[in-house]
């Protein structure tokens, strides 16, 4: 059974990397003081923005580039990365340029989509929403690849526990580094 815990978060990590980086880098257009578009272009819906002044076409893109990058970057280390991990009995989940692009597409969306309903709600840009916050991304990069990657529930777990931690603890650290506005 510990095995099977080892195995199936390896096979996490391998698809969040891309998935982190395209969460995490459109923060930076704010960072570098990059005056972004709203990607919703100002537009409100019920009397509240579509997704609001914090998401942007710049920070959408950069995000998607990121993350296709880094899963770019696993897709040519994929031979020899695998070829180690099979080693130990484990496989990770092979690559195709479609996924690589699929991966932070998901994730943005979901992020997207995300504060599509935070705006619904009445819960204003850094609002918090607990949980969908850190998982949004996670289910938005599963939504859009699981046609192409064989998901187990156990991998799947691993993702949302993982990336509950990591995007806390990062989150926290980029408030501290003024990177972020709010520490969720």
């Amino acid at each position: 059974m510990l095995f099977l815990l080892w195995t199936e978060f390896i096979r996490a990590l391998w698809i969040l990397f891309p998935a982190f980086a395209a969460n995490c880098f459109p923060t930076f257009i704010r960072v570098y003081g990059i005056k972004g578009h709203p990607i919703d272009f100002g537009k409100s819906y019920k009397g509240n923005r579509l997704f609001g002044e914090g998401k942007t076409i710049e920070g959408f893109s950069l995000g998607l580039v990121a993350g296709f990058l880094v899963a770019l970057a696993e897709l040519g280390l994929y031979p020899y990365l695998n070829a180690y991990a099979n080693q130990f009995d484990v496989s990770l989940s092979s690559l195709t340029i479609l996924i690589c692009f699929l991966i932070p597409l998901g994730a943005l969306t979901g992020d997207l989509i995300k504060s599509f309903f935070k705006r619904r709600l009445g819960i204003q840009r850094g609002g918090k929403l607990m949980g969908f916050d850190q998982l949004d991304f996670v289910v938005g990069t599963i939504i859009f690849t699981s046609l192409f990657i064989d998901y187990t529930l156990l991998m799947v777990i691993w993702m949302f526990l993982f990336s509950f931690v990591i995007h806390r603890m990062s989150s926290i650290i980029g408030y501290i580094l003024k990177i972020k506005r709010e520490p969720w």
